[in-house]
């Protein structure tokens, strides 16, 4: 590959071989979308990258030191594909059609021990690297993924002329990121209000917080009944720059109740992966599995998440999907998940001794339903249940690989 400080990336339906560092050594090789090349236990070079005819050689990589630390091309359902790249220190987006880089996020951490992993799930593609906090990004919009609740809590004046009746209420308020277009993506409340005493025919003037969160659009505004102890909703405030909103809506015509707990903000994973719409993600160095609402990778309820023996000294490498199933590796033990939605999921420790040495030493074994993946004693496949060494199909690829 030339040395001329552009990015280019070719397909050759076997491996794709490009510099991690643009200008670098050849022979180097780029993470794509999982996984990486040049370290020890890593067992493939690519994975899910859609093919690129021939080769692509934009404007130089604008960020510097020019280092690509992950690679995924975005095929939304509307609107023209686009490739997502990360480097030391920020977020980029190449247009295909133009060959044109943009910037969508600077001032990350630089991660130079690890790369970056992202999906796509409703036209969003998510970004996790176990240091910075994870983000999504639409191609023309990069936001934080979760939303932090509301800081301080609403205050309340009543006043005269409503048609409240009488009696003691409180109120919340919600962040909303409703820029996406797909349906909203909404913060846990606030804390409540100090409780408002009502006389009949009184209204409540409400006053509520501004976000400094780019991707909040909207505020949500909930009250009780008199009496009540659950929020119910009000209105929505359709900006985010209001800070006093006028409320006369009666008991009677308040709407659904907040949701308290479920949309929590998502810890910063380090490996990621989606079944059947459910984000399962897990941070650096732990023994312990998140999983987000169906669909909504941005919510996660405090008790949705599971400990995998956090007294073994082990902490999980990888997890990933076998047969509809999530299986989680930890370096000395495989443990396969069970259950079909947030109150029924668990794991069972199924392997002893044997684990992944490399979060990104576990592939999907082409041709078979079973996962390949290196440990301390070689490289062994998973069928699910059970492990087995296996030696004819995949080490002499793993030795071309690692230069054995």
């Amino acid at each position: 590959m030339a040395k001329t400080g552009t990015v280019g990336f070719r397909d050759n339906k076997t491996q794709k071989k490009v510099s991690p560092f643009i200008g670098g050594a050849d022979g180097d090789w780029l993470h794509i979308e999982g996984m990486h090349m040049g370290e020890t236990g890593s067992l493939t070079k690519w994975n899910g990258m859609d093919k690129i005819v021939g080769l692509i050689e934009s404007q130089p990589f604008p960020e510097a030191p020019n280092r690509i630390t992950g690679l995924f091309v975005a095929n939304p359902s509307l609107g023209q594909r686009y490739v997502l790249a990360t480097g030391l220190t920020g977020v980029h987006k190449l247009d295909v059609a133009s060959g044109l880089w943009s910037t969508l996020q600077t001032g990350r951490a630089a991660e130079i021990t690890d790369f970056s992993k992202m999906f796509m799930l409703n036209d969003i593609v998510y970004v996790f690297d176990g240091v910075n906090g994870n983000v999504q990004t639409n191609g023309t919009t990069l936001f934080n993924l979760g939303i932090v609740p509301p800081t301080p809590a609403p205050t309340v004046t009543v006043t005269v002329g409503g048609v409240i009746t009488a009696g003691t209420r409180t109120y919340v308020v919600t962040y909303v990121n409703s820029n996406f277009g797909y349906g909203v993506q909404e913060s846990n409340p606030s804390s409540a209000s100090l409780p408002a005493v009502f006389a009949a025919n009184q209204q409540g003037i409400v006053t509520i917080p501004v976000s400094t969160d780019l991707q909040v659009a909207e505020r949500r505004i909930y009250r009780t009944t008199a009496g009540g102890s659950v929020h119910r909703f009000v209105a929505t405030v359709a900006n985010n720059t209001s800070t006093l909103f006028t409320d006369n809506v009666p008991d009677a015509n308040l709407g659904i109740a907040v949701e308290r707990f479920a949309n929590g903000v998502p810890p910063i994973f380090d490996t990621v992966e989606v079944s059947r719409g459910v984000l399962f993600g897990t941070p650096r160095l732990t023994s312990t599995i998140h999983f987000c609402a169906n669909q909504q990778p941005h919510a996660l309820h405090p008790s949705d998440s599971r400990v995998l023996n956090q007294n073994d000294g082990d902490s999980i490498v990888r997890i990933k999907e076998l047969n509809g199933d999530i299986i989680a590796f930890k370096q000395n033990s495989i443990w396969s998940g069970f259950g079909d939605d947030r109150l029924s999921f668990g794991w069972d420790r199924v392997v002893n001794e044997i684990g992944a040495v490399n979060h990104h030493g576990v592939i999907d074994f082409v041709g078979r339903p079973v996962l390949a993946f290196t440990s301390s004693r070689g490289v062994d496949i998973f069928n699910g249940t059970s492990e087995q060494k296996i030696y004819s199909d995949i080490d002499p690829v793993y030795r071309s690989f690692s230069g054995g």
